[in-house]
């Protein structure tokens, strides 16, 4: 499979088809959720897409997380996917000195560079850089 093209053009490209569905913020959620079971059923992983309801039953005491604790379990499961691919994570202080020149940035540069990483990295796909 060839390299994602996550530049600027591409990606306003590749969204601009969704843009025209007006997605609420509910069925923005409600789409990435099955798009990322497709994915997991793709994988050899857990089949949500035929039982929705399992997917729900399975994640219900998740549903009562503090915001806090989800922030620490999103951090948990990158940190899980960067191991898994074979990174050495170090201490939290260590990540935060390797990602200084963020601190102070403004929340939509975060979450661009969080897009942009999630386009190159393929979810988990060995892609030659």
């Amino acid at each position: 499979m060839p390299n994602p093209v996550c530049d600027h053009d591409s990606l306003i490209a590749a969204g601009a088809c969704y843009s025209q569905l007006r997605l609420n913020d509910e069925q923005y959620r409600i789409v990435k959720i099955v798009l990322m079971a497709l994915q997991l059923k793709t994988i050899g992983g857990t089949d949500y897409t035929g039982n929705i309801a399992n997917l729900i039953s399975n994640s219900r005491c998740k549903a009562t997380l503090t915001p806090s604790e989800k922030k620490n379990i999103a951090i948990a499961i990158e940190a899980n996917n960067a191991t898994r691919s074979g990174a050495t994570v170090g201490s939290v202080s260590a990540l935060l000195a390797t990602g200084a020149c963020l601190q102070g940035a403004e929340l939509s540069q975060l979450e661009a560079a969080e897009l942009q990483l999630r386009c190159e990295l393929g979810y988990g796909h060995s892609y030659p850089q």
